[in-house]
């Protein structure tokens, strides 16, 4: 677990530790309350889906509950696209509010 851990960093410990138990068979299901805690950066995605699939694990998102890692149809693969896109827009309406917020200061 990383409590606040950006999903921008990469790598970062967490995801170190994930990969390893991963590849023991010690995870079956990451639960997290947004995709956009494991990944928002279209490279981390690509490896961390990679890992995830490869130890045969699934992701259980709270706040996007038809969310799946295997693409079973093409409306799989669209919504999980919508989703990345939303995670990263968001990113980056933060990032400028942010830098809004320093420039009044």
């Amino acid at each position: 677990m990383e409590l606040g851990v950006s999903g921008m960093l990469f790598p970062r410990d967490g995801i170190t530790n994930f990969f390893a138990a991963l590849s023991e068979g010690v995870i079956k299901k990451v639960v997290v309350m947004n995709t956009s805690r494991l990944w928002r950066a279209d490279n981390a995605k690509v490896m961390i889906k990679r890992q995830i699939m490869k130890g045969s694990a699934g992701v259980s998102s709270i706040e996007q509950p038809i969310y799946s890692i295997y693409d079973r149809d093409p409306n799989d693969f669209l919504l999980n696209g919508m989703m990345v896109l939303l995670d990263q827009y968001d990113r980056l309406s933060i990032n400028i509010k942010l830098q809004w917020k320093t420039l009044k200061s």
